[in-house]
């Protein structure tokens, strides 16, 4: 066991497990994520975006078939999963980690046979694919229609809250935006996800199912939500 001190400050108190200190730690993994004291999840990102790279340099190595359907298979099986677990806990806002994580996907695409002199758009549109930022909205909105609608073991209280203002226009199922202090709780899961969620036509938040929910959000057009080409 170990200590992990969430915040600037240091703990007040020393804290001992059967009259041993637990050691302090400047970082922690729980469940694949590593947790950091401000919890921007710089090193986490750090970590993945490492990994993610030499799979993908692997990848370009070692096929010898040049078909752009066969490494881009390659690539969404082996290397995009890394980067997509548990988007939901450490989404980043920073800038920096966005692109830091989209140069993966970027930097691949690229060095496919006949796109290296297409820009990132194109690219993207050409091959069918999506910016893994909206990828990680997508995500979000998905995981917050399971918690509203009652599809997962997650319990709604624990997570949000209906709004109660029925003077603005919106959907049956619109939230309460929660206030916030610091950049953690205002681009935390529970508090970032709100104001798209609201933002949604009624025919997609009273989707029958979660499948149907996926597949008219898959058309929905999220780019205001987006710094990156979708």
């Amino acid at each position: 066991c170990n200590l992990l001190c969430l915040g600037r400050s240091p703990p007040p108190v020393s804290f001992s497990l059967c009259n041993l200190p637990l050691p302090v730690t400047k970082f922690s993994k729980d469940l694949g994520v590593i947790i950091d004291p401000d919890l921007r999840f710089r090193i986490h990102i750090q970590d993945i975006v490492t990994r993610a790279k030499q799979r993908a340099a692997i990848i370009h190595r070692s096929f010898i078939s040049r078909k752009c359907h066969n490494l881009l298979l390659a690539f969404t099986t082996y290397v995009r999963p890394l980067l997509e677990y548990a988007t939901q806990t450490w989404s980043p806002y920073l800038l920096s980690l966005i692109n830091s994580i989209e140069s993966v996907q970027r930097a691949f695409t690229k060095r496919l046979p006949g796109f290296f002199n297409l820009s990132y758009a194109e690219r993207l549109n050409k091959l069918k694919l999506q910016s893994l930022e909206h990828r990680r909205l997508l995500f979000d909105l998905i995981m917050c229609f399971n918690i509203v609608r009652g599809l997962n073991s997650l319990h709604f209280d624990d997570f949000f809250s209906f709004s109660n203002n029925n003077r603005t226009r919106g959907h049956s199922f619109k939230l309460t935006v929660p206030l916030t202090k610091t950049n953690f709780t205002k681009f935390s899961f529970s508090s970032r996800v709100v104001p798209i969620w609201n933002s949604l036509p009624q025919k997609l938040v009273s989707a029958p199912s979660a499948f149907a929910f996926k597949k008219l959000l898959s058309a929905h057009n999220l780019s205001p939500f987006l710094t990156l080409p979708n």
